[in-house]
């Protein structure tokens, strides 16, 4: 039993030979996207299982708050218990123009895939997702606002890959996501094209949203198409 739960505990946190494995890449990471004075410090770490492309000072914007500190960001580490036998790799994925800002530290934990090309992404700070996140910005953009929270296997995605034709016609498949601040989207959850959360609110498990509901705060939404159904909440960890 105590060596079960020893073996879980690796993979909430990360271990001394996934940080050691990892700090050659970190190192160059953080000199490609900080100003030096910043890069020394190596706030960001990034697991040696990343993939990075098109990865520069211009495509990948992070603004501290405050000074940043040795190692309070990670990209590719990490993840909660549950995602033990998930795949350790990560991918980040930047071209044609995309761009992506994180405004403060931020957490995205093994598996993640970020994908911007011809959009923006845009992340408040204190921003977390788990494991298998896949954040999906085409041709739009995505904002997130300051202490969201993804649970493992969401998505945010804002085109639909292919087209659907009515009546003979092409429909846009393409629109921008907005989420404000302290959101939680639960684990399972998707957020589509033209989604929209304002601040406070809930994606329950495995919802999908792909429009905007409503423009309040402190909502629980859930369901196939997520729907409201309750008012006045709100969450904490």
């Amino acid at each position: 039993m105590n060596k079960l739960i020893k073996k879980r505990k690796t993979h909430i946190h990360p271990s001394f030979w996934e940080l050691f494995l990892s700090f050659p890449k970190s190192i160059i990471f953080n000199l490609k996207v900080l100003p030096f004075k910043q890069a020394i410090r190596v706030p960001i770490f990034v697991s040696y299982r990343t993939k990075l492309i098109g990865v520069n000072k211009k495509s990948f914007v992070v603004n501290f708050c405050d000074k940043p500190k040795f190692g309070s960001c990670r990209l590719g580490i990490s993840g909660s218990e549950s995602g033990h036998l998930i795949p350790k790799k990560s991918l980040v994925l930047i071209r044609n123009g995309g761009k992506i800002t994180i405004n403060g530290v931020f957490g995205f934990s093994r598996g993640v895939y970020l994908h911007c090309d011809e959009g923006t992404m845009t992340f408040g700070n204190n921003f977390k997702a788990n494991y298998n996140a896949h954040i999906s910005c085409e041709h739009s953009s995505i904002i997130i606002g300051d202490g969201c929270s993804l649970g493992w296997d969401c998505t945010i995605k804002t085109c639909d890959g292919h087209h659907i034709l009515v009546n003979g016609e092409e429909t846009v498949n393409y629109g921008p996501i907005e989420i404000g601040n302290h959101c939680w989207v639960c684990s399972k959850a998707s957020i589509l094209k033209n989604g929209f959360l304002g601040s406070d609110c809930v994606l329950a498990y495995n919802s999908i949203l792909g429009k905007k509901v409503s423009d309040k705060d402190h909502l629980l939404y859930a369901g196939q198409p997520a729907r409201i159904v309750k008012e006045n909440i709100d969450w904490k960890v």
